[in-house]
């Protein structure tokens, strides 16, 4: 498959990279937020994290700073891509952008779905008190992370002097190990487990 990384790091995107290139897959382009929210001005340190992704990006593949949603859909399209694979972008892609590759798109979320929808779940997580995360693949919609679940994985524990060098480092290595299978999954065709909505909330809404 021909597929579009998006990611908030440099290491974010060298994790998707390796797992795509030893599944048989074909990163085409990247795709990074400078800014928080679509047409909003540039995040502090934004600079810093795009020269590190510039630094890393393998050859022959382009780099996408889009500062709106307006012309992403068809600035994708343009890639001819079979799949778009996310993992930490802070805006909700419109459904053009989605429809954008000839499979859609999937999403690595930090949390064991339905619980935690919505931008920095570990963040709400270590607030709430929670004894562990897990990770979450699944397929996107319209809404934040709440398409079909494709697999997921609980057991990075969170302990009482939370250090993010582990929890990046165990979230890495949950997506090295699953992310294959939930690619598999893809080119088999399945919608994934659909997510209970007696359970589902979103980050935000926890007490």
């Amino acid at each position: 498959m021909r597929v579009i990384l998006v990611s908030y790091s440099a290491q974010g995107f060298a994790v998707l990279q390796a797992v795509c290139e030893r599944a048989g897959h074909t990163p085409v382009a990247y795709v990074h937020a400078r800014s928080l929210r679509p047409g909003g001005p540039t995040r502090s340190g934004a600079g810093r994290v795009i020269g590190e992704i510039a630094d890393r990006i393998p050859q022959g593949v382009d780099l996408l700073l889009p500062g709106s949603k307006k012309v992403l859909a068809k600035t994708l399209c343009g890639y001819g891509a079979d799949l778009m694979i996310c993992y930490g972008f802070p805006w909700k892609f419109p459904p053009s952008a989605l429809r954008a590759t000839s499979l859609g798109a999937i999403n690595v979320h930090t949390s064991m779905l339905p619980k935690c929808r919505g931008p920095i779940p570990v963040n709400w997580a270590i607030r709430n008190g929670d004894p562990e995360i897990g990770v979450s693949i699944h397929w996107m919609d319209e809404e934040f992370d709440s398409g079909g679940i494709l697999i997921q994985e609980s057991g990075i524990v969170l302990d009482d002097d939370v250090l993010p060098g582990r929890i990046w480092g165990a979230v890495d290595g949950f997506i090295s190990r699953f992310l294959p299978t939930a690619l598999e999954r893809v080119g088999e065709g399945f919608p994934g487990t659909a997510q209970s909505r007696a359970d589902a909330f979103s980050v935000g809404e926890m007490s």
